[in-house]
């Protein structure tokens, strides 16, 4: 690497650890090229970027800003550089996870919230929810008093058509009762007509009776 290079590697550090408000400093020693390009590719997914770079150009990428003047006793062996703009707690989480199925990937120090951070201080960041999962949850808080709603004007129409069920079930034995009770009123109507016609044969027969007397 010639000097231009370098300058470009320096500059180009510089300007990451500037434009972005969280940064994770973590060792790659001992991390194969496939493992390198895996953890690449996760921190991609969510919004981050990883940097290999010599310690040595990294120190002098950080020289003139005073915030992270503390990380440069951190610097040591070989380093990778990870920057996010928003997704702190999800990029730590993707670096505590690979360095639990990576043992070589070691997190060596953090930028955050203006503060400098330790391995224990980026163990929990990524124990925070990120931003997505932020994002579902004031969903959830906000749509609960839609779902609670949505549930009793539910739990009402169930109600009415359970309802609806009971009577429709209950009409057939009406008109099963109305028919069942209709031969014992056919049958009152006879017995009435043949007591009166019994009353009409009484009385020809007692004013026969009366003629022949």
């Amino acid at each position: 690497m010639n000097r231009q290079q370098k300058e470009q590697v320096i500059e180009s550090l510089r300007n990451d650890f500037q434009n972005n408000p969280s940064s994770f400093v973590v060792g790659v020693k001992g991390l194969t090229v496939s493992q390198l390009e895996a953890l690449r590719g996760g921190l991609r997914e969510k919004g981050g970027k990883l940097k290999i770079a010599k310690v040595r150009l990294a120190k002098q990428a950080i020289t003139n800003l005073d915030n992270l003047k503390e990380l440069d006793p951190l610097l040591k062996e070989q380093l990778g550089f990870v920057f996010t703009d928003q997704q702190a707690p999800a990029i730590a989480k993707i670096l505590r996870d690979f360095s639990k199925e990576n043992e070589a990937l070691e997190l060596v120090a953090g930028y955050f919230e203006n503060s400098i951070l330790n391995k224990d201080n980026i163990l929990e960041i990524a124990a925070l929810p990120s931003r997505d999962e932020l994002l579902a949850m004031i969903a959830r808080v906000l749509n609960e008093p839609m779902a609670m709603f949505a549930r009793a004007v539910q739990a009402i129409a169930d109600k009415k058509a359970e309802g609806g069920n009971v009577s429709i079930e209950a009409a057939p034995q009406e008109v099963s009762s109305e028919i069942s009770a209709a031969p014992a009123s056919e049958a009152s109507v006879e017995s009435a007509q043949d007591a009166s016609m019994e009353k009409e044969k009484s009385e020809e027969a007692t004013s026969e009776e009366n003629k022949s007397e």
